[in-house]
């Protein structure tokens, strides 16, 4: 069941569209291994400024907003198909503003830890 809903949310992300073809079996270890889902209702947090990153974050369905003193403008409207904090997957990554639910999100969260270790074995192969 767990390849059947992640897999999906991989295969979004171009890295791991071509790593499909070179190594699938590890990428199912990541589906089983790696991933949660989190559901927020409007008005929470997913993560705040100065905080150390977990993973990275695929918005399944709902909205957000990403507020940051770094950005150009007040905020960034997040939505479903997007994702957040991918750079936290490959650097120690410390968020830099505030990502709150609009609405009632659905998030799946791809743990850095579990890639790193699934990545690990996978080199042992």
């Amino acid at each position: 069941l767990h390849e059947e809903i992640f897999m999906p949310v991989l295969r979004t992300a171009p890295i791991f569209q071509r790593a499909e073809f070179i190594d699938r079996p590890s990428l199912v270890r990541l589906c089983h291994n790696a991933f949660t889902e989190e559901c927020f209702v409007s008005g929470i947090d997913v993560f705040i400024d100065g905080i150390d990153s977990e993973g990275a974050y695929y918005i399944s369905s709902g909205a957000l907003k990403y507020t940051s003193a770094c950005l150009p403008e007040p905020f960034i409207e997040i939505v479903s198909g997007m994702w957040m904090s991918e750079l936290s997957l490959w650097v120690h990554w410390v968020h830099h503003g505030q990502l709150c639910a609009e609405s009632l999100t659905e998030l799946v969260k791809l743990n850095y830890n579990m890639l790193e270790e699934v990545a690990q074995l996978a080199g042992t192969n």
